[in-house]
């Protein structure tokens, strides 16, 4: 893994090399497992487990920018919930996490995303990303009183 970092501080050729990652790692995911020997719930779990860690890799660093956490900044997802389920199903990473549940499904590439949210109860990759850079944030904020508490006991 790693993150691409370029002079103008955008991310998203990181973006763009992570969902490719992600998808190679779904494909080989797909080719290895049988539909109909696993249950739902453990393809779920190998899902979480060996392509949700590649898709939200430094999410942390890179969540800033993305439009889905504006959409959060703004309440848009309380003012507009129709709009905002459209914009978060458009991004690339939502996107695999959707049609891995159609595939574990067995549904259509052509059913609809509320179908599948609906059936699994599963949330969008966005609010786990999201709970991770304010876990961040938060281990940031008690690192830094950490050491000016140091630093004002070392005077």
């Amino acid at each position: 893994l790693g993150v691409i970092f370029t002079l103008s501080g955008s991310f998203s050729k990181a973006l763009n090399e992570l969902k490719t990652k992600g998808l190679r790692a779904y494909f080989s995911l797909k080719r290895m497992v049988d539909t109909k020997s696993l249950t739902v719930a453990s393809h779920f779990r190998l899902f979480d487990s060996l392509i949700v860690p590649i898709l939200t890799y430094s999410c942390q660093v890179w969540l800033f920018e993305s439009e889905n956490l504006k959409m959060v900044a703004n309440n848009a997802l309380l003012t507009d919930p129709r709009t905002s389920i459209t914009k978060i199903s458009s991004d690339p990473f939502e996107n695999i996490h959707l049609k891995f549940l159609k595939w574990t499904l067995g549904l259509s590439s052509k059913a609809t995303n509320a179908i599948c949210r609906g059936d699994t109860g599963r949330y969008p990759l966005a609010a786990n990303a999201i709970k991770q850079a304010l876990d961040y944030v938060v281990r940031l904020e008690t690192l830094s009183l950490r050491f000016e508490k140091c630093t004002w006991y070392d005077l």
